[in-house]
């Protein structure tokens, strides 16, 4: 397909792209994310704004019979690719346009919309700063964790109880998809604190069952 269509397929791609990124800037309360560096091909949908978080904004899109990718945080990502028609990217601005719509937020005229979109990124993230600060109380992991041997033999056990016990299989927050704890390693409190907040908010840890329970060796 790609050797005998490429050109045309990644040109109507791009053009695609364009349409949805022009179009969904008129939309009150939605912000996309855009900027160098970025793949753009990889929809990032911020509607915050109107109190709605990633979550609930794909909740809102699956009643609409839309999928997307994953979210995290206020984020929800849309894959797109050469498959994709603009009758998909039409669909999509369609459904976000009635979700702005029948939201209650007051987000005053179109005159002073983009004022308001900068003070309540401003507010949105300050909130989620001090939530990250005081209830996981965790930051950059930099120092070299401790570790044992890959235990031989695993339990489950709840996460409250998995402090100082050796990690026997990965944990990995999704996304992004890059594990937080491989096995062997020693999984310390400021770990669960961080894996409990997320799993509070509603976010994916894979390695963590439906009753809050993770793989462990003995204690060390």
């Amino acid at each position: 397909i790609l050797a005998d269509h490429g050109d045309e397929l990644i040109k109507e791609w791009a053009a695609n792209l364009e349409m949805f990124y022009g179009e969904a800037s008129n939309i009150p309360g939605l912000n996309v994310m855009s900027f160098a560096g970025l793949d753009h091909t990889k929809l990032n949908l911020d509607m915050s704004l109107l109190g709605i978080d990633g979550a609930l904004l794909d909740q809102k899109l699956r009643e609409e019979g839309i999928y997307a990718e994953l979210h995290t945080g206020n984020i929800l990502m849309c894959m797109t690719g050469i498959g994709n028609t603009e009758g998909d990217y039409l669909r999509l601005l369609a459904a976000l346009k009635k979700i702005s719509e029948g939201s209650s937020a007051d987000l005053g005229s179109k005159q002073t919309a983009g004022e308001d979109a900068q003070q309540g990124e401003v507010a949105v993230g300050a909130q989620q700063a001090e939530v990250t600060a005081d209830e996981s109380g965790a930051g950059p992991w930099t120092a070299r964790r401790k570790w044992a041997q890959i235990p031989d033999e695993s339990v489950l056990v709840d996460l409250s109880q998995a402090p100082g016990k050796v990690c026997a299989a990965a944990l990995i927050p999704y996304p992004p998809g890059i594990p937080l704890l491989c096995p062997g390693e020693i999984i310390s409190e400021e770990d669960v604190r961080y894996i409990s907040l997320l799993r509070k908010r509603g976010e994916k840890v894979i390695g963590v069952d439906h009753k809050g329970r993770v793989a462990v060796g003995g204690p060390v």
